[in-house]
């Protein structure tokens, strides 16, 4: 039977970036905070350092600082008939399992969305009449503005130490920035990174073409650097282990350095780590949440936890699952109406791996070298979004290219490769 806990202000489930900081301000707050993390804790000095954090059997294949999914994970079905079979294998997406979340083994790619985001649905009614969007697509507008988040990115970039060159500074332009970019109140807390030879060679090369390249924007601090709140940061390494792995230098803007120990040094916060929440709990009428249900992974208690506020922060596809479990909304029916309310509708992911050319019918593309998002004329979001790419990754995207094209080459080898869900090919 589950121990009933002591009720709190706020329980925060799943400790990254979004759980860390609405810990640190709610505690700073007054609130009395608990937030329960499945991982464990880590840190720098005895986790992340030289020569081990370099174990690329550790954290490539074996995914070390990620969810284990032999023991936990996700169905896969293509559409309703079929059978829903587990995810064995992490793939486009690598959800965290540690204190710090999946922000520990990001790259640390910083961008901000735009209104043609925010707004997309206005934007394009504004443009190509009410009648443009057909009726049975599901895109609407966030509800928020740029102009609304703009404080907000400001504050997270100088929080977890962005290094990148401004193109827009209250509607100046900036040169070598992002003249696309929409303004921003000042410029980057640091300077770009330094550009690796393929970047300079594909900068020089964009520019002979009329393009406006720019340096990409990354929570790696270029030089060393103390945040707004005190945390201090080494100078990047360039050592090149930044996706899958803590960082060595501790450069990498993450919230294990930054929000999550000035939470922890607050007495209103505590962290309970190896937590695994099961269940959002209800009052009688279903109306209300009252707090959460979870085990510890390493004793197999079960525990109650009431809560005036429950914040789910955990990876976005675990907070969704935990809200089907918890019987909170409708589950997602592709065969009922779009129009209708339902949870995990808009799932997806997205890689900015590959450089495509995207044109539409009434318009050029604009004239840079980025990770913006061009739409077609459809309207259409997600795998129909073509991605102009930062130079870093120009040289292994088209290698990869190639490869694929060998492959399709009369001749070539054609294996059959086993799908990730586990299932075989036909």
């Amino acid at each position: 039977m589950a121990t009933k806990l002591k009720e709190v202000d706020v329980v925060v489930v799943g400790l990254g970036w979004t759980g860390g900081i609405l810990s640190k301000e709610l505690t700073e707050a007054g609130l009395k905070v608990v937030a329960l993390e499945r991982g464990a804790m880590r840190t720098p000095a005895s986790d992340y350092s030289l020569p081990s954090i370099r174990d690329e059997l550790r954290y490539v294949v074996r995914h070390d600082l990620m969810q284990n999914t032999a023991r936990d994970t996700l169905t896969v079905r293509n559409n309703p008939s079929q059978e829903a079979l587990p995810m064995r294998r992490l793939g486009s997406f690598l959800p965290g399992e540690v204190v710090g979340g999946s922000a520990v083994h990001w790259s640390g790619l910083t961008w901000r969305w735009t209104d043609m985001e925010f707004k997309v649905r206005s934007m394009y009614e504004e443009r190509y009449g009410k009648n443009f969007i057909p009726a049975d697509m599901t895109i609407q507008d966030w509800g928020i503005t740029y102009a609304e988040l703009e404080p907000y990115y400001d504050k997270f970039e100088h929080t977890a130490a962005v290094s990148g060159k401004a193109g827009n500074i209250k509607g100046e332009i900036q040169a070598g920035g992002n003249p696309f970019e929409s303004p921003r109140a000042r410029e980057y807390p640091l300077p770009p990174l330094t550009p690796i030879l393929a970047s300079q060679m594909f900068g020089e090369a964009a520019k002979s073409a009329g393009y406006h390249p720019f340096p990409t924007p990354a929570a790696n601090a270029s030089r060393a650097y103390t945040n707004p709140d005190g945390a201090k940061f080494g100078a990047c390494q360039y050592c090149g282990f930044c996706q899958r792995f803590g960082c060595e230098a501790n450069a990498k803007g993450s919230p294990h350095l930054t929000v999550i120990p000035i939470a922890m040094r607050n007495p209103n916060f505590e962290l309970r780590t190896h937590s695994w929440v099961t269940k959002v709990l209800k009052d009688s009428d279903g109306k209300r949440v009252t707090g959460v249900a979870y085990t510890n992974v390493l004793t197999g208690e079960e525990f109650e936890q009431p809560a005036g506020m429950v914040l789910l922060c955990a990876y976005a596809i675990n907070n969704v699952h935990l809200v089907l479990l918890s019987g909170i909304g409708q589950p997602y029916d592709p065969v009922a109406t779009a129009t209708r309310p339902a949870r995990a509708r808009r799932c997806s992911s997205k890689a900015a791996s590959s450089i495509r050319s995207w044109r539409r019918a009434d318009r050029r593309p604009p004239a840079t070298t980025s990770t913006s998002t061009w739409r077609s004329t459809a309207g259409r979001t997600g795998s129909s979004a073509a991605t102009w790419c930062a130079a870093a990754s120009t040289p292994r995207c088209r290698s990869a290219t190639a490869r694929c094209r060998a492959a399709r080459r009369p001749g070539a080898r054609r294996g059959r490769r086993r799908p990730r869900n586990g299932t075989r090919p036909p």
